[in-house]
């Protein structure tokens, strides 16, 4: 038909000038038969092609379902069944189409007898189906590969062989009528002309859309004769590739160490794989009988259990069976096995099998048990344990770490472990943590952590890192102990050792006076004593008075250093109370100076006062007195004879009080040690006057008895000026 249409385009200018000549009537009538014509033709190769196709499917489909009865009845696997049952339809279909085809009979007969030895394949291949679902398989393998099955075969193919070839015939000769029919309709072909010039551009779209239909029909049949091919290569290697599966399988039970079991329902026998029984310490041959027999060996403890979950299960009740139980051994020990089971049902529902795996997990079940006591010894141990993961997010803590943090479980696991650091750690600390957790080494050492209430608290802390098999970190575990009572243990054994370390000073400072400072005025006294009484006696008046007046300074500095021994011991001993009242600093200041004035004026030392005329204060007024009393004295003893000292008060912020002399001064290496009994200093006045060490520590120990503040400000060869406050 093509090559018809073909040369029918060849010469369009010839059939244009033939068109003009020719009858419209004539024209018609040409055209209209020969149209028909093609029509005939195109839908008879249509037709033909069909059948073609159809008839092709019937080799294929054939062995499609001959090979899925075969796997089937060699592997055991109900997938090939469904694959026969989705192919077995089609194949009946096929044949019964082309028996309608057949409308002259003339291949009856044949089809008829291949259909007959088809039928009798069916009822073979439904009949090993039957035996692989009853797990008969080496029966159902020899019907397969049986004679009768082969001899069906072999007429089956013979008989499709032989209506091919004869249907290939009678579509030959069809079509070798039909286009000697088309060349009969040859003379048409000068009316034919006159007619495509008149309607030249019709019938060229016609054709046209002619030309591309079949050019889609063909290309469609391409894609349909590719496909089928990738088909049968998909199926070939699904072939090959369930086999390979099937080997796998079986090696991977074997290295797997899985048992097998089957309880057959309807015969009460259950049959153990070899695996099976070398688990339990059996030989193949060995163990074999009911599962009454089966039960007996079963824990007692275990049995009863079992024998529930197993009817359960049975019954739908349970929509899995998985249980672990202990076996007794060959050796009489009992041996921990994890079983898990699956129904095989018939075709009437009833369950037909149980079937299912054994594994042995005696080790295992061991292991679990020391990963409990070791989870109760975590959890319950009085540390606090957190363990986090390797980026730092907690995943686990222990009831100890809950209780001192003051979190939930449900609370602090998914945290970052930073939730619990406290930011008052120094970063040395932090740093050295970090990198020594990157180098994958332990840590220990002392840190602050952070209950949940805000509360930093101190934490003996050791970080372990865990590594898989690669070396990689894969956790942290962390251990901490709260030592805020040991550190409180240690911060008073530090503060009993330092008022220990105040006392040693202040006993030896004590001894110190008593057995120099003391002395030394006792002496002097003694010693001038008995010249004067020498003198008198001899009646040698001759120095006298010096040596009376030596006596009288060494008397009063022996009666002040006594009054400051009197007054210092009652302040360490609690026994001086605190009496504050008001009262005027200004008379008070006057009353101290004018105690002191004859020792100034025995220096000729000029005292100023710069007082405002009112200034009431509540304080303790003996301790002021003492207070002032010392500073004067001072002031008197270091300043150069022909010196000066101001005395002066003001009221900012309380009352401030300051007593400034133009003496020696005091060395600025100095300055720290004047208020510290552990750092004795006292130096000889400008006429080598000695100080007792002891006030300058009273005044410090009374001003902060009022809560005030006590300092100096000296230069060296120039002078110092002390300042006390009163709130």
């Amino acid at each position: 038909m093509k090559k018809y249409i073909n040369n029918y385009l060849k010469n369009p200018n010839f059939f244009l000038f033939f068109a003009i000549v020719s009858s419209a009537i004539l024209l018609m009538l040409v055209g209209t038969h020969t149209y028909n014509v093609m029509e005939d033709v195109l839908e008879n190769s249509k037709q033909a092609q069909i059948e073609r196709n159809d008839i092709k499917d019937i080799p294929f489909l054939d062995e499609v379902l001959t090979n899925s009865a075969l796997l089937a009845a060699t592997t055991g696997d109900a997938q090939w069944e469904q694959r026969y049952r989705l192919f077995e339809p089609k194949l009946d279909q096929v044949i019964k189409y082309l028996i309608r085809l057949d409308t002259l009979n003339n291949l009856h007969k044949m089809l008829k007898l291949t259909d007959n030895a088809n039928v009798s394949l069916v009822a073979m291949e439904n009949r090993v189906f039957e035996l692989v679902r009853d797990r008969k398989l080496d029966e159902a393998v020899t019907i397969m590969k049986g004679s009768e099955y082969a001899r069906q075969k072999a007429f089956y193919s013979e008989g499709l062989t032989t209506f091919i070839k004869l249907h290939e015939l009678e579509t030959d000769k069809l079509q070798t009528r039909l286009r000697n029919s088309a060349k009969n309709s040859k003379w048409f072909f000068g009316l034919v002309i006159l007619l495509l010039v008149i309607v030249w551009l019709p019938i060229e779209r016609f054709l046209r859309k002619s030309r591309v239909q079949m050019l889609q029909q063909n290309q469609e049949l391409e894609l349909q004769i590719q496909a089928r091919k990738e088909s049968e290569s998909k199926l070939h290697e699904s072939q090959k590739q369930t086999e390979k599966v099937y080997e796998q399988l079986q090696e991977s039970i074997k290295a797997s160490g899985v048992g097998l079991w089957d309880w057959n329902m309807q015969t009460n026998e259950v049959y153990q794989s070899p695996e099976w029984k070398k688990q339990i310490g059996y030989e193949d041959d060995e163990l074999q009988g009911s599962v009454e027999i089966y039960m007996s060996h079963l824990h007692p403890d275990d049995a009863k259990r079992i024998e529930e979950a197993t009817k359960e299960f049975i019954s739908g009740k349970r929509d899995k069976f998985e249980s672990e139980y202990r076996f007794r051994h060959k050796d009489g020990s009992y041996r921990w096995i994890l079983a898990r089971g699956s129904i095989q049902f018939g075709d009437n529902g009833k369950p037909l099998h149980l079937l299912g795996s054994h594994l042995d997990i005696t080790e295992r079940k061991k292991t679990e048990e020391k990963i409990n006591m070791l989870a109760h010894a975590v959890k319950n141990s009085a540390d606090c344990i957190a363990i986090t993961d390797k980026d730092y997010q907690i995943i686990f803590v222990n009831d100890s770490f809950c209780k001192v943090y003051g979190y939930k479980e449900e609370e602090i696991v998914g945290q970052p472990i930073s939730i619990i650091h406290s930011e008052h750690n120094l970063p040395e600390v932090s740093n050295d943590l970090f990198s020594t957790l990157a180098k994958k080494e332990m840590w220990t050492g002392e840190v602050l952590n952070k209950r949940k209430v805000g509360i930093d608290f101190p934490v003996q802390l050791s970080l372990a890192p865990l590594l898989n098999d690669k070396g990689e970190l894969i956790a942290v575990v962390g251990v901490t102990r709260d030592i805020t009572e040991r550190k409180s243990a240690e911060a008073e054994i530090k503060k009993t050792n330092a008022a220990l370390t105040k006392l040693n000073a202040e006993k030896d400072k004590f001894f110190s006076i008593i057995a120099h400072d003391l002395k030394t005025p006792f002496n002097a006294i003694v010693g001038f004593s008995e010249i004067l009484d020498e003198q008198v006696k001899e009646n040698n008046y001759q120095g006298i008075e010096e040596y009376t007046g030596i006596i009288l300074h060494s008397s009063q500095r022996a009666m002040d250093l006594l009054m400051n021994l009197m007054e210092w011991s009652r302040s360490q001993t609690g026994k001086m109370e605190f009496n504050p009242a008001y009262f005027q600093m200004t008379e008070l200041i006057n009353e101290v100076e004018l105690l002191l004035d004859n020792a100034a004026g025995q220096k000729s030392i000029t005292i100023t006062k710069t007082l405002p005329n009112n200034v009431p204060v509540f304080a303790d007024k003996n301790m002021m007195s003492t207070v002032l009393r010392n500073l004067i004295s001072n002031a008197i003893k270091f300043t150069h004879p022909g010196g000066w000292i101001i005395i002066s008060a003001e009221e900012k912020e309380g009352l401030t009080v300051s007593v400034i002399d133009n003496g020696v001064g005091i060395p600025k290496d100095r300055i720290e040690q004047l208020f510290r009994i552990d750092e004795n200093y006292s130096t000889y006045g400008t006429q080598n006057e000695r100080g007792t060490g002891l006030g300058l520590i009273l005044c410090k120990e009374f001003i902060e008895k009022h809560g005030g503040k006590i300092w100096v400000e000296s230069e060296e060869g120039k002078g110092s000026i002390f300042y006390f406050t009163i709130p």
